[in-house]
């Protein structure tokens, strides 16, 4: 058993930059009648440019010290995407879906695309690919177990793809381990 890893740091601090000064420069407009569509030259060049101010600050709530991509009340030395009470570097084994532990519910699918090949040779069936989730419940690997050469790389390409719910035992994120079916059925 390992702890989770360290929460992520807190997001970067506003700065105060006085001897620094960002510009961006903006020509004052002068009000003329153009019709829409139509190209016109400039009738004169403008004798000033006004300029507007540019802030470099950070994230309201944030710290000094902090990161960017921190979250408000993370911990400063935390890493980013860490868990709060982690170990940096040691994240847990994802877990196989088998007995008492289910698949992860699906959010998001991705129909796959039929390769023309397959349509043409009407080829259907199901392919059968074994996926791994990370603790977020992003696909991270995808393994054929049942092949349909043609259509093999598209259910792979759509199951990539797929979001899932992610899986927390014992209150901890974990990785899951899979069985997926994608079917393929011309219409």
């Amino acid at each position: 058993i390992h702890p989770p890893p360290p929460p992520p740091p807190p997001p970067p601090a506003k700065k105060r930059t006085t001897s620094k000064r960002r510009t961006r420069i903006r020509p004052v407009q002068s009000q003329s009648t153009v019709e829409p569509g139509k190209l016109v030259a400039p009738v004169e060049i403008p004798d000033e440019i006004a300029e507007e101010e540019l802030s470099d600050i950070g994230i309201e709530g944030g710290v000094i010290g902090g990161v960017e991509g921190g979250v408000v009340g993370g911990v400063l030395g935390g890493v980013v995407g860490g868990v709060l009470g982690g170990v940096v570097g040691e994240v847990e084994a994802p877990i196989r879906a088998v007995g008492e532990i289910r698949p992860p519910k699906l959010l998001r699918e991705v129909s796959p695309v039929y390769p023309e090949i397959a349509r043409q040779a009407r080829v259907e069936g199901v392919v059968i690919v074994e996926a791994i989730t990370d603790i977020y419940g992003r696909v991270q690997v995808v393994k054929v177990i049942k092949s349909i050469p043609l259509l093999d790389q598209a259910a792979v390409d759509a199951v990539y793809q797929w979001l899932y719910e992610p899986m927390v035992i014992n209150g901890r994120p974990r990785g899951v381990i899979f069985i997926v079916r994608v079917t393929f059925q011309l219409r």
